[in-house]
């Protein structure tokens, strides 16, 4: 049984709007962000993370954000990273656009991968585009392990970015994850304080 939730998913909120201002922007990303922190708090790893499992409601009470489909999520043991157990050498679980480079790999995964899927989600809530495109999964895999990702910038955006929102944006997004922000609570207290 699932809740049933009278809103839509963030990919809708993208096709009718095209990307969001930066004030939409924290309204809906700082709940999403305290909801994974939790998640990851428990132990649970999301590997999924993508606009469609994002929800937002809109109601007389306010806006209400959840993170749905959990669908491919996995525990993750206190300092153990997780392995998927591909029955298959081709069973790649995930969506390649929202994919870390070390879901693409089949790698070892901890919190750090829904860091990276994150960054993807907000680069593509800000600038209306996915950080990386391609023809084929396979292409987008390739692009998600080995291509930079672009910066934000005022013509992506249509306004000069805060600097701080640039970086995290950009740590969010490191291919290695040593590099990346280690925490989903370290992002969030940099999202609140844009809001202040």
């Amino acid at each position: 049984a699932m809740d049933y939730i009278e809103g839509c998913g963030l990919d809708v909120i993208l096709k009718e709007q095209g990307k969001l201002s930066l004030k939409d922007f924290l309204e809906i990303f700082i709940p999403v962000c305290e909801g994974l922190a939790e998640a990851h708090e428990h132990g649970i790893v999301h590997c999924d993370l993508k606009p469609s499992n994002i929800v937002v409601e809109r109601s007389s009470k306010g806006l209400k954000v959840k993170i749905v489909d959990f669908g491919l999520a996995r525990i993750q043991p206190q300092g153990v990273g997780i392995q998927f157990q591909a029955t298959d050498a081709f069973e790649i679980v995930g969506s390649p656009l929202y994919m870390s480079p070390e879901q693409c790999r089949g790698k070892h995964l901890d919190y750090r991968t829904d860091i990276y899927s994150l960054g993807c989600v907000m680069f593509e809530l800000l600038t209306g585009r996915p950080i990386f495109d391609g023809a084929t999964p396979m292409l987008i895999f390739m692009k998600q392990v080995e291509e930079k990702p672009l910066a934000l910038t005022k013509e992506l955006l249509g306004y000069e970015p805060p600097a701080v929102l640039s970086y995290v944006v950009a740590k969010s997004l490191e291919k290695n994850p040593d590099d990346r922000i280690q925490s989903v609570s370290e992002l969030l207290s940099v999202l609140k304080g844009l809001q202040a």
